[in-house]
C-alpha cells in the first residue's frame, strides 16, 4: 500500500505554504484577515485527513493540483474585502510618491474604490442592528450569488480603469522603482480578488470532485458532500464579516468606529446631529439627559475631568458641578455652582468660581499674575458671551492664583455627608 497523505505530506503542505504566502492583509483588519485565514488552514488540515482517510497516494499530482486550487481560491474569496483595502493603501502610497500633475486621477481612482469596498463589504442603514440587516439583506439569496453580483462591478472598474491608468504610469515613470514596487503590489491584489470569484471557487470544487470520483474509494457523492461543506464554511465566513463591516460602519457614523477615535462624547455629538436618523437622535438624548440627571446620593455634585489639547498645549480641565446651590442661594429662586480648575503646560494654573443665581451670574478668576491684565481686558467678550447664552454678569473678579482650593473647603455641605461623589469623567 502506497503512504498515506497526513498532515505532513506535499498535499498539505504545499497547500499552507501557498496561502501563508500569498496573504497578506491591510493594516487595520488584521483580525478578521486573521480569522479567515484560520479557516483557511482548517481547511487545509480537513482535506489533507479526508485523503488519508480514503487511502489516497500522496503523490497523486491531480488530487495535490485540485487541492491547492481549492485552498487558493477558498483563501482569496474570504479575504476579498482585505484585498481591496490593500489596493486602496498601496494606491494611497502610489499617490505620494507622483509629481502633483498625476496626483488627482489616482485620488479619484481611490475614492472610486472606497465607495465600491462600501458596496461590497456592506454599509449601515443607520436604522437596524447589524446582524439584523445582514439577515434581512440574506433573506432572499444565497450569500455566494450576491457577492459575485457585487463584484462584478468591482472586477469591472479594476480591469477597465485602474489597471490601464497603472499602465501609463508604469511607462511614464519606468525607470522608477519606488513607484513600480506599490503598482506591482496593487497588480498582485487585483489578480487575488480575480480569484476570489465564488463561482471560480466552486468551479474548483467541481474539478476536484472529478478527480476525486474517478479514484476509488471516492464516489461522487462523497465529492458533492465536500463540496457543500466547503461552500457552508465559506458562507459562514461571509456572513459573519459583514455583520462585522456593517457594525464597523454604523459606529463610524457616529464618531465611534475606531479604537484610537472612538469615544462616548464623539458618538453624542454625532448622534444629536440633524442628520442622524431621528431613532438615533432620540437614544442619544435620553442617554445624555441620563448622565446630566444622575446625581449623587450625598447631594446634587458632577465632578468632569476633561483633557483639552489648546493651540497644541497640553489643558486639562476639572469641573465640579452643584445644580442646587442651597448654601449660596440667598434670596434667589435657584443657584447653580460650577468650580472649576484648569491647568495647562504653557499657561498655568487657573480656578474659576461660577455662580448663577436667577439668570445672574457672579464670576471669581484666579490667574497666573502675568495674565491677569489680559483676562481683566476681556471682561467685555466674557460679557458678551454671557449674555448671548441668555445670562447676565452681574460680576466679575479676577486674582492671583496662589495655591488649589480644595473640594472639601469649597463644597462645605460635603463635611456633614456620609456618601460620596459621583465621580464622571
Amino acid at each position: 500500500m502506497e503512504e498515506a497523505a497526513g498532515a505532513e505530506s506535499p498535499v498539505a503542505a504545499a497547500a499552507l505554504a501557498g496561502q501563508a504566502e500569498e496573504a497578506a492583509p491591510a493594516s487595520g483588519a488584521e483580525s478578521t484577515a486573521n480569522a479567515a485565514k484560520a479557516e483557511t488552514m482548517n481547511l487545509a488540515g480537513s482535506l489533507a485527513e479526508a485523503i488519508t482517510g480514503k487511502q489516497l497516494s500522496a503523490e497523486s499530482k491531480a488530487v495535490q493540483n485540485s487541492v491547492v486550487n481549492i485552498l487558493r481560491h477558498f483563501d482569496c474569496y474570504t479575504n476579498q474585502d482585505q484585498s481591496l483595502q490593500a489596493i486602496a493603501g498601496k494606491l494611497g502610497e502610489l499617490e505620494g510618491k507622483l509629481f502633483k500633475s498625476d496626483r488627482p486621477v489616482v485620488q479619484n481612482l481611490i475614492e472610486t474604490l472606497q465607495s465600491l469596498i462600501k458596496e461590497t463589504g456592506g454599509t449601515s442603514d443607520g436604522k437596524s442592528n447589524p446582524y439584523s440587516q445582514v439577515q434581512n439583506m440574506l433573506k432572499d439569496g444565497d450569500i455566494l450569488k450576491l457577492d459575485s453580483e457585487s463584484m462584478e462591478k468591482t472586477q469591472t472598474f479594476l480591469k477597465d480603469q485602474l489597471v490601464p491608468e497603472l499602465s501609463k504610469l508604469v511607462a511614464k515613470y519606468n525607470q522608477s522603482e519606488s513607484i513600480r514596487n506599490p503598482i506591482t503590489s496593487i497588480v498582485h491584489y487585483i489578480a487575488r480578488y480575480d480569484k476570489a470569484d465564488p463561482a471560480k471557487l466552486s468551479k474548483a470544487l467541481d474539478s476536484m470532485g472529478e478527480v476525486l470520483s474517478n479514484i476509488e474509494p471516492f464516489t461522487a457523492e462523497d465529492a458533492e458532500e465536500l463540496k457543500s461543506l466547503i461552500l457552508d464554511a465559506a458562507r459562514d465566513i461571509r456572513t459573519e464579516q459583514k455583520i462585522d463591516n456593517v457594525g464597523k460602519d454604523f459606529l463610524a457614523r457616529f464618531g465611534a468606529g475606531t479604537e484610537e477615535k472612538g469615544d462616548l462624547a464623539a458618538f453624542l455629538g454625532s448622534a444629536l446631529d440633524d442628520d442622524s436618523p431621528a431613532g438615533v437622535q432620540k437614544l442619544a438624548l435620553n442617554l445624555l439627559n441620563t448622565m446630566v440627571d444622575n446625581e449623587s446620593p450625598a447631594m446634587p455634585l458632577m465632578h468632569f475631568m476633561i483633557p483639552i489639547d489648546y493651540n497644541g498645549s497640553n489643558t486639562y480641565l476639572e469641573m465640579y458641578v452643584d445644580k442646587d446651590a442651597e448654601g449660596r442661594k440667598g434670596k434667589a429662586d435657584s443657584a447653580v455652582n460650577i468650580f472649576f480648575t484648569i491647568e495647562s503646560d504653557d499657561y498655568g494654573t487657573f480656578e474659576v468660581d461660577l455662580l448663577e443665581r436667577d439668570g445672574m451670574i457672579d464670576l471669581d478668576i484666579k490667574a497666573p499674575a502675568e495674565l491677569q491684565r489680559d483676562i481683566r481686558q476681556a471682561r467685555n467678550n466674557i460679557r458678551s458671551a454671557i449674555e448671548n447664552s441668555g445670562f447676565r454678569l452681574a460680576l466679575c473678579r479676577v486674582a492671583p492664583f496662589s495655591a488649589t482650593t480644595s473640594v472639601a473647603s469649597h463644597f462645605k455641605e460635603l463635611r456633614n455627608q456620609k456618601s460620596g461623589l459621583d465621580i464622571k469623567a
